[in-house]
């Protein structure tokens, strides 16, 4: 008879604490789901709480199977598990939940890490422009016995190499600058007799304008500050990146 009014009790009072039980790690597969992330981290603790979840509803629909005996242990491994994964739940969240403090020096240290990021990119595109610019243009000054229209491959060679490797002829820019004729890569002479087309926009960046008598040295004096400007950006950059 006291056999028959335990497993009449489990049977009463078991149910409703393991739904209890299925309703609490719902709610916690209802926080973790709604977080956008592929990470793994998340992928397992979401996959182990699902699993427990199936484990407890099975229990409940299996709760005949239970009695004062084994029903309590059961009970306490499911809240071991439960209390297990709320503590790695805990662990994962703590950093999405960090409230950044918005003050004056936060405010500053976020705008100097902009700048920083920025000052990054610029001279880096500066640099592979100027780079371009002066390896192609001293290509012109070696070889000026060499028709643009001929050796366009040569020109596009040098231009890649000068980005490439901007700090070299950036320095060399300061050193001994060529002349400055062309906004970027010399690929069109621009004569009396030239096509229209080569003034037209984009393509005038590359065309290119001939030495004459009365050429002034403020292409080279131009081409010399820009390559000081430049150079000053990456010893900032490099001091950024060291920082």
């Amino acid at each position: 008879m006291f056999y028959n009014l335990f497993r009449m009790d489990v049977s009463t009072i078991g149910p409703p604490i393991l739904k209890s039980l299925s309703a609490n790690i719902g709610s916690s597969l209802s926080e973790l789901n709604k977080i956008n992330s592929k990470d793994s981290t998340l992928v397992a603790l979401i996959a182990d709480y699902t699993n427990l979840n199936n484990k407890v509803i099975t229990d409940i629909s299996g709760i005949a199977n239970y009695n004062a005996t084994t029903f309590p242990s059961e009970l306490n491994d499911i809240n071991n598990q439960v209390s297990a994964l709320d503590d790695r739940k805990t662990e994962y969240l703590q950093p999405l939940r960090i409230v950044k403090e918005v003050s004056v020096k936060s405010i500053l240290s976020d705008t100097w890490t902009e700048i920083k990021i920025n000052i990054v990119a610029i001279t880096t595109i500066l640099g592979m422009v100027f780079g371009c610019i002066v390896a192609t243009h001293w290509f012109i000054g070696a070889y000026g016995e060499m028709k643009i229209t001929d050796n366009k491959f040569y020109y596009l060679f040098y231009a890649i190499y000068g980005a490439l490797l901007f700090p070299i002829p950036v320095i060399y820019g300061i050193i001994n600058p060529p002349m400055w004729r062309a906004p970027l890569i010399p690929l069109f002479e621009k004569k009396a007799d030239s096509p229209a087309w080569v003034s037209y926009a984009g393509i005038n960046l590359f065309t290119y304008i001939p030495p004459s008598q009365t050429d002034l040295p403020i292409g080279k004096t131009v081409l010399r500050t820009m390559c000081v400007i430049v150079t000053g950006l990456i010893g900032a950059t490099i001091y950024f990146k060291s920082v």
